[in-house]
């Protein structure tokens, strides 16, 4: 049986030319791509070496070659999607900004740690903390009563001025 042939009888086109074909053969339980042992492994070079990405073959058995350093990419964000016309060749960078248009990144409000501000760690709890909590409460009052400059104070505690400067304006533990 001809390579084609094996693997587009592997696709559900029953949607139409336009509609998602999706792959029937071995999907990739990490991953969620698509799959196909292709047989000849001259044809397809793949990254891993190992299976070829269903989408690739078929970029491939479409428009007859694939550029190995870019990627082949979706339109429509399903990953078993092996209809050619859904397909496109791209950077990683490409890649990025296409999931950002489409809205498929969790940034801004819905970046995980705005989503779980209790698992934030801060203050002395923070793996790179330099100060305890009651330390950076004592640079406050100390820097409060007026008596030290946060330069000394910065010496006497082995921190950068800038630390205390973030102690004393409040910004201890944010990302301001």
């Amino acid at each position: 049986m001809e390579l084609a042939e094996r693997f587009w009888k592997r696709a559900d086109m029953s949607g139409g030319p336009e509609a998602c074909w999706l792959w029937q053969g071995r999907i990739n339980p990490k991953t969620g791509y698509g799959e196909f042992d292709r047989g000849d492994r001259r044809i397809f070079v793949d990254r891993s070496g190992h299976q070829a990405l269903a989408h690739r073959v078929a970029f491939f058995l479409y428009y007859g070659t694939i550029n190995q350093s870019l990627l082949v990419c979706h339109t429509c964000d399903v990953r078993i999607c092996v209809n050619y016309v859904h397909l496109f060749q791209g950077t990683h960078k490409d890649n990025a900004q296409d999931a950002v248009r489409k809205g498929r990144t969790l940034s801004g409000e819905r970046n995980f740690w705005c989503q779980h501000p209790e698992k934030v760690r801060r203050g002395e709890d923070h793996n790179m903390a330099k100060l305890s909590d009651q330390q950076a409460e004592d640079i406050q009052k100390r820097y409060a009563s007026g008596d030290i400059s946060q330069r000394a104070l910065a010496s006497e505690y082995e921190v950068k001025q800038y630390t205390v400067w973030r102690i004393v304006n409040g910004k201890r533990g944010t990302n301001a």
